[in-house]
C-alpha cells in the first residue's frame, strides 16, 4: 500500500470490503424471525403482557389473582390446561412462560 494513501477499517489487506458474508447476516435476521414465529403470544401485541402474567400467576399457584378470561384463551393456544378445576401450565406453557 502506498504511504499516502489510509486503509479503511472495512477493507482487507488486499482491498477487498471486509462485510460478513450473506450467510452470516441471514442468520442473525433468521434467527428474529423465527423467535416471533415460535411465540404463541406475539401476536396478542401488549396483551401479551398480561398475558404471560396470567401465566407466571399460574405458574406460582396464585389463584385469587388469575384472570379467567386470560385462561380461556390460554388454553385455546395450548399452554394451559385445566385439572380438577385448577389451571395448570402444559410444556408449551413453561417454555412460554419462562422464554426471554
Amino acid at each position: 500500500m502506498p504511504a499516502h494513501q489510509v486503509k479503511n477499517s472495512d477493507q482487507a489487506s488486499d482491498g477487498r470490503s471486509r462485510s460478513p458474508p450473506p450467510a452470516c447476516r441471514a442468520g442473525a435476521e433468521g434467527e428474529e424471525m423465527t423467535e416471533k414465529e415460535t411465540d404463541p403470544l406475539a401476536r396478542f401485541g401488549l396483551d401479551s403482557i398480561g398475558l404471560r402474567w396470567t401465566l407466571k400467576d399460574i405458574a406460582a399457584k396464585r389463584s385469587w389473582i388469575i384472570n379467567q378470561q386470560h385462561v380461556a384463551q390460554l388454553i385455546d393456544l395450548g399452554l394451559v390446561e385445566m385439572r380438577e378445576d385448577i389451571p395448570y401450565l402444559t410444556i408449551a406453557g413453561q417454555n412460554t412462560v419462562w422464554r426471554n
